[in-house]
């Protein structure tokens, strides 16, 4: 029997160069764990796929009941700027819930920058996908929950739904500094 499993890594880089324009970058941290939290909404998505309708919390708390049919588009993928959809970061690392619809205490972009995502890697049986924060705060941030956002748009209206939320030890980024967080996505 497979099974789906996911794995988080974290790099924190601190900048070596403050002054120049071409900012250097230091490794000072690096951690991977496996995580074990996809959370009601995603699951929810996978049976739609056999039922037909998909029923989620979004991001406000709001039920949302949509056919599958009806979903114009569907996308992990977050792009510059974008605190909604894809990887986000928060500062809270209380317990996960089965019930959890978004991060309990998200870090904004206007905090720490969100740059595109990119897929690092992918094989016959995983794929990566990765996205880089930049701490533009002035000071030092700390990161304790690690979520993956699905953007969904259907019937002409845009939802945005938390596969994932992973609560780690809270690690810190340096004012300026650069946290990666790579999501590792595999069936065994």
């Amino acid at each position: 029997m497979s099974k789906i499993g996911y794995y988080i890594n974290l790099e924190i880089y601190e900048p070596i160069n403050k002054k120049e324009k071409n900012k250097k970058y230091e490794k000072i941290y690096e951690e991977e764990h496996k995580a074990h939290s996809f959370v009601a909404s995603f699951t929810g998505f996978l049976y739609s796929l056999y039922s037909g309708m998909w029923s989620f919390t979004d991001k406000n708390g709001n039920s949302v009941d949509i056919l599958v049919k009806d979903i114009e588009d569907l996308t992990i993928w977050g792009v510059d700027n974008d605190d909604n959809t894809g990887i986000l970061i928060g500062k809270n690392n209380e317990a996960v819930t089965r019930g959890d619809y978004w991060l309990y205490d998200q870090i904004k972009n206007t905090t720490m920058k969100h740059y595109n995502m990119s897929q690092s890697q992918i094989g016959q049986n995983y794929f990566e996908i990765k996205r880089k924060f930049e701490n533009i705060s002035g000071s030092t941030q700390s990161i304790g929950e690690i979520g993956l956002s699905c953007k969904v748009v259907a019937n002409g209206s845009t939802y945005y739904v938390l596969f994932c939320r992973d609560a780690i030890y809270p690690v810190e980024v340096p004012a300026e500094g650069l946290l990666i967080v790579t999501y590792r996505i595999e069936v065994d």
